[in-house]
């Protein structure tokens, strides 16, 4: 049998992930941290009993998503911004990409770049729910449709369904509400011109 993982090499390689998939489904940093703070005391509190690395990042991301799940049916989280990475596929259907790779910018690109991110940010989190959490696993932190699924409780299929909803919906939202180009240093910029609405499944 394996050796139970070591819990501060686990936090080294996950604190910022979760911190930051928190933080996107939440719009809220504050709590985003508070949250992975209660996450990683479960992750300490199972860590014995999870003994397989395969498993690990499905784990820790449903211990996560259920406290924001818990936190998101109180209806007592907050709207303030954080900086989001753009990584994802959900803007490649409108032919928009960064040409200028993010450690190359000047402090000032760099700003530029994390006000986009959070009127990004802010559209992601008008949207459902179920498909706000398929899209920020998929997209922005590059998990597996199977890891998804079981972090979320549900079948592939209805990952893939909500995922396709999720970035046809954001699409359809930045199109009406944002003008995303490229500036003459190749940095993606935001213009928005209105507010996202609530989403609904």
């Amino acid at each position: 049998m394996d050796p139970a993982p070591d819990f501060n090499r686990i936090v080294s390689e996950y604190e910022g992930r979760i911190v930051r998939y928190l933080a996107t489904l939440l719009e809220d940093p504050v709590l985003a941290r508070d949250l992975a703070q209660e996450t990683f005391l479960k992750v300490h509190r199972g860590l014995d009993q999870l003994r397989n690395p395969e498993a690990r990042t499905a784990w820790i991301y449903r211990i996560a998503s259920n406290l924001a799940f818990d936190h998101l049916r109180s209806r007592t989280s907050r709207q303030e911004g954080q900086s989001l990475s753009l990584e994802g596929e959900f803007l490649h259907g409108d032919g928009v990409e960064p040409t200028v790779a993010s450690e190359e910018l000047s402090a000032e690109g760099r700003i530029e770049q994390e006000e986009m991110a959070e009127c990004l940010r802010h559209y992601i989190y008008h949207l459902p729910e179920a498909s706000r959490a398929c899209l920020i696993l998929r997209d922005l932190e590059g998990l597996g449709e199977e890891a998804v699924a079981e972090i979320l409780g549900c079948s592939v299929g209805a990952v893939k369904v909500r995922t396709h909803r999720a970035r046809k919906l954001l699409r359809e939202r930045l199109r009406e509400g944002c003008r995303f180009y490229q500036d003459e240093r190749g940095v993606l910029r935001c213009e928005p011109s209105g507010a996202p609405q609530e989403g609904r499944e």
